[in-house]
């Protein structure tokens, strides 16, 4: 897998994201980079400046996405959401590299390979890390929290992939496809959930508490601090992968984290101390939340995320991909009387 990056248009996104003053990148020497994620190529840079004494970063993190719109929706929430917020647990984004001619951006992060690491997929990290990971998400949902000018910014246009009425579409496909492995009576859930999620959505969020959501905040988009490190500069779980971003209930985050991630076995024993570590650091950060809102809001997000498996039929995602999250999704669907949340029930 080799890869090239031209250096003229290097330089200009490091100028324009304020690494770069008086010196240029002369040299570029790209690795390939293992890493838990898909849909992307990653790479690390080792760079050579024009001069000799700098404080420039000399290596980077280079992610060239494969999919989607080519890396523009993450510039953006990286460029006109995240940067400059101080304190938010996101790596930092030096730039984009646009080559034009219809190429993918090429995103410049910085790197921590030496400092964090992950899990490998699918293995869950230890419990200390998930709690890690919950208390970054609920940092990040506090910083957005009640933002009228984050209601006033525009989704990715992947996002309406995601409505209700565009996955009701193609449940009839799905259903035909799973035949008798959905029973009748997931199938009868599935058809209130399309018709009364968003109703159930808009009657629990207003302004008050809408915030940023990741939207695809699983335990393998957070880089976990070495333990040697953990109290140093750089010694915070922080979260990546920013290119689903949108607004709405803190709650389908953490719905998809815990619920459509952990096992039902592994979530009964993680889950109340996750929902709790996430509403003390909301606390924490200054949001007045009661306990059980995030109870609610939590239980409306594992509504929501019943149609993740069918989102993600629709995008022609294999089924060893979506399926364990109709499993998942259903268990805790049931274990926390979600019914109840639909009008019908």
């Amino acid at each position: 897998m080799s890869r090239s990056l031209d250096l003229d248009c290097l330089n200009e996104a490091l100028r324009q994201g304020d690494v770069l003053r008086d010196a240029n990148v002369i040299r570029i020497d790209l690795q390939p980079l293992q890493t838990t994620g898909l849909g992307a190529d990653f790479f690390t840079a080792h760079l050579g400046y024009s001069v000799s004494e700098h404080r420039f970063p000399e290596r980077l993190i280079v992610k060239i996405p494969l999919v989607g719109d080519g890396g523009r929706s993450e510039a953006d929430a990286y460029q006109d959401i995240l940067r400059g917020v101080k304190a938010v647990p996101t790596l930092r984004c030096y730039g984009a590299v646009d080559e034009g001619d219809s190429k993918p951006l090429a995103l410049l992060f910085e790197d921590l390979t030496q400092s964090h690491w992950q899990t490998r997929w699918p293995i869950i990290p230890p419990f200390t890390q998930c709690q890690e990971a919950v208390g970054a998400l609920a940092k990040i949902h506090a910083c957005w929290w009640g933002s009228e000018a984050l209601l006033k910014l525009s989704a990715p246009p992947v996002m309406a992939h995601q409505s209700t009425a565009n996955l009701a579409k193609h449940f009839s496909s799905f259903m035909d496809l799973l035949g008798d492995y959905l029973p009748p009576s997931r199938r009868a859930i599935y058809e209130r959930v399309f018709a009364e999620l968003d109703g159930l959505v808009q009657r629990r969020m207003a302004v008050t508490n809408a915030t940023l959501l990741h939207n695809d905040a699983h335990f393998w988009n957070f880089l976990y601090p070495n333990q040697s490190l953990s109290e140093q500069p750089h010694g915070n779980c922080v979260v990546l992968d920013w290119p689903l971003w949108r607004t709405g209930l803190g709650g389908c985050d953490l719905a998809y984290l815990i619920a459509l991630h952990l096992y039902p076995e592994h979530r009964r024993r993680f889950e109340p101390a996750l929902l709790a570590r996430y509403h003390q650091q909301l606390v924490e950060s200054g949001v007045a939340s009661q306990r059980d809102a995030v109870d609610l809001d939590y239980r409306i997000g594992v509504v929501f995320q019943l149609l993740m498996p069918v989102m993600e039929f629709s995008w022609n995602n294999p089924p060893m991909s979506w399926l364990p999250k109709v499993e998942k999704g259903f268990a805790a669907f049931d274990d926390l009387n979600c019914s109840e949340l639909l009008t019908a029930g």
